[in-house]
């Protein structure tokens, strides 16, 4: 029988957040009102009231309990072979996405036809809240996809704090993000010396320092818009 690793423990616990005072759905503004880990009255005992307080003790107890659910709907839907870190992968989505979604997911169809190459583009897919992609639903789908084909495990730096859906990595913290910068500037300064070495070469005068000068500083600027359109391009993928 397949378990939940530490691995998938820890992924479900990081994007759900802890949450000690009841808050409204995002979308509804009411109904269903959640707690603790992302507990719902869906989920079972205990029915979450608009003016619910728990402690940190309590929802620790639930979330247990919670995910002992999710993982038998899991057990049950999947009629296929599959391993632990897949299985753990498929507890999170479902724990996201709630059991009947998960019932008529493709990702539960393609894991069933044995597609597992599929998997993590079907879960890609599921990115969206209220009709909104958020950041934070695309950097969970990814790491459930890499847990469900690589599988890594609690101590890899790969877990998002806290519970806001609405943002993963910052632009600036990830190492993609600022090598592309650095790989623009340097692109853009190499295309500004080589197009001033070519205007020194052709021109049959010397050119005035102020059009050097004007020639950095486009080069400057052309730099500054490379790295600024990656990180607004990073925001709105939230890696």
């Amino acid at each position: 029988m397949n378990r939940l690793t530490q691995a998938g423990f820890e992924l479900i616990k990081a994007h759900e957040g802890l949450r000690l005072r009841a808050y409204p759905d995002p979308a509804t503004k009411g109904e269903p009102w959640t707690i603790g880990y992302g507990h719902t009255s869906a989920a079972g005992i205990p029915k979450v009231t608009p003016d619910m307080v728990i402690t940190k003790e309590y929802a620790e107890d639930t979330f247990k309990r919670d995910l002992k659910t999710f993982e038998n709907h899991v057990r049950f839907a999947v009629k296929t072979p599959i391993t632990d870190e897949q299985f753990s992968a498929l507890v999170s989505f479902c724990y996201n996405v709630g059991s009947g979604n998960f019932q008529k997911s493709s990702v539960l169809r393609a894991v069933n036809a044995r597609q597992f190459d599929l998997v993590p583009a079907k879960l890609a897919l599921y990115n969206r809240a209220n009709g909104k992609v958020l950041k934070g639903l695309v950097r969970r789908r990814a790491e459930e996809g890499k847990m469900f084909t690589f599988g890594f495990d609690e101590t890899d730096d790969h877990f998002v704090n806290g519970a806001d859906l609405s943002k993963g990595k910052s632009a600036l913290s990830s190492t993609t993000n600022l090598a592309a910068g650095v790989s623009g500037v340097a692109a853009v300064a190499s295309a500004g010396r080589q197009l001033t070495t070519d205007v020194v070469e052709t021109a049959s005068f010397i050119p005035p320092q102020w059009l050097i000068v004007g020639l950095g500083l486009i080069s400057i600027l052309a730099a500054i818009y490379i790295i600024m359109e990656r990180i607004k391009k990073s925001e709105q993928e939230g890696v």
